[in-house]
């Protein structure tokens, strides 16, 4: 949410209606142990929904290999160097 914030998006935190879903360009699962994954599609009461995994995901995930990697600053301390 940090890094969607960072690049300009609107975040918010809430729940989503699975209806919601079909008018979606793009979706995606965060995590700790997955970072930033995006989704190819969802099956809901027999209907296949697909989506691409556009700009966004890119941007985030990019973001945040490079905050990780230490290529991008670190501006919220989220990287503790073990010497």
């Amino acid at each position: 949410m940090d890094v969607a914030h960072d690049l300009g998006y609107q975040v918010e935190e809430r729940l989503i209606e699975v209806e919601e879903l079909n008018n979606a360009d793009e979706v995606f699962c965060t995590g700790t142990a997955v970072g930033i994954a995006p989704v190819g599609g969802i099956t809901y009461k027999n209907k296949r929904i697909e989506y691409k995994e556009e700009l966004t995901c890119k941007q985030l995930y990019s973001r945040l290999i490079g905050i990780q990697r230490g290529v991008i600053e670190d501006k919220r301390d989220w990287i503790v160097e073990i010497e």
